[in-house]
Formats: C-alpha cells, sequence, structure tokens
C-alpha cells in the first residue's frame, strides 16, 4: 500500500512545503538585530540599537496569506478532472 505522501498530487507537497518554510521565516524575521543609526557627519557615533520585532510581522503574514490563496487558486485548476461513466453525450 502507497503512503498517503506517494497518493497526494505533487502540487498539494508543494503547498505542505511552502506552508513548513513560511513559520520559519516568521520566526527568523522575528528574531532582535542589531542595527547601526550613526550621523551622516559623524561616524565615531555609531549606537547598535535593537529594532521594534514586530515590524516585519504583519508584511510576514500578509505575504504568507496571499501565497496561500493563489497556491489554492492553483491547487483548484489543477484538479484532475473525474472520468464521466456512462454514454458520452457527443457519439
Amino acid at each position: 500500500m502507497q503512503s498517503p505522501w506517494r497518493r497526494w498530487r505533487p502540487v498539494t507537497r508543494f503547498i505542505i512545503g511552502v506552508n513548513l518554510v513560511f513559520p520559519l521565516w516568521v520566526l527568523h524575521g522575528l528574531q532582535p538585530h542589531a542595527t547601526l543609526s550613526c550621523a551622516k557627519a559623524v561616524y565615531n557615533n555609531c549606537v547598535p540599537s535593537a529594532t521594534a520585532a514586530s515590524s516585519p510581522l504583519i508584511p510576514m503574514l500578509t505575504m504568507w496569506l496571499f501565497a496561500d490563496i493563489f497556491l489554492l487558486v492553483g491547487w483548484a485548476i489543477s484538479r484532475p478532472r473525474r472520468k464521466l461513466s456512462g454514454p458520452s453525450p457527443f457519439s
């Protein structure tokens, strides 16, 4: 008997892969990063400051939502058609 992973369509496997990568990307984006805020004329005033952790969250989640909508449309379009049983209306 085949595993469920083999029975799924390749598009379904791709959607699962994308949805496994997005949370890792969001978690990586929420890590605090140090940036340098320097004055333009004086370079010895460079002081590292932490950026806000929630600043990239909304764009990341929005891109995740739009990617899932786009992938859902692609999944629905690529569904295999059911075979009709019985006589053909064109014969």
